[in-house]
């Protein structure tokens, strides 16, 4: 695939030009296989989840913060005042690059 310099067209893409690396059994090399385990272990009652709810909703507030500092253009306080009501310019279908 090729586009525009910079631009991601493959997941995990190294470089702008060229060959993308093989990775031997990706999955393993990645994660995914133990990531995948420890739901199921999780799913079976076996374990407690690493990460819950609160830590998912926690990452939206971070990167909600970040789009509203980048279209401030300022650095904000976390978490910013309106954070909740908080729409980014491009889930709004305004957003201009």
């Amino acid at each position: 695939m090729q586009g525009k310099s910079g631009e991601d067209l493959v997941e995990k893409q190294q470089a702008e030009i060229g060959l993308m690396p093989v990775v031997a059994n990706e999955a393993a090399a990645y994660g995914y296989e133990a990531e995948d385990r420890h739901f199921v272990r999780v799913f079976l009652g076996k374990e407690k989840a690493r990460l819950t709810w609160d830590d998912g909703l926690d990452v939206v507030r971070v990167l909600m913060t970040a789009y509203q500092s980048a279209e401030q253009g300022k650095t904000l306080d976390f978490p910013p005042a309106g954070l909740d009501q908080f729409v980014p310019a491009v889930a709004k279908g305004t957003w201009k690059p």
